[in-house]
């Protein structure tokens, strides 16, 4: 991924494909998400804790909608969730 890293923290899971779109030019920007992933290792909710939005947010928020993940460090039926906050800086 061009121009983009993230920070998972949290969550307790390991994360098995995580697609992220490069970046777009010379962006900088940072966002900070609440992630929900099910037992299954599916994203079931994201919250933005970021303040403010811009016009590329809606992007970056549907990428990690496809983000999958392994079992959890319990192995329980339950939803885990963390905190991930993906930075995009000019290459």
């Amino acid at each position: 991924m061009k121009g983009v890293k993230y920070v998972l923290v949290g969550l307790g899971r390991a994360a098995l494909n995580t697609p992220l779109p490069n970046n777009p030019g010379s962006l900088q920007a940072s966002y900070q998400l609440r992630m929900m992933v099910d037992p299954q290792g599916n994203v079931v909710g994201l919250e933005s804790l970021s303040e403010g939005t811009d016009a590329f947010e809606p992007v970056v928020i549907d990428s990690l909608l496809r983000w999958r993940f392994g079992p959890g460090r319990d192995g329980g039926p339950r939803t885990n969730a963390g905190t991930i906050t993906i930075l995009y800086s000019p290459e």
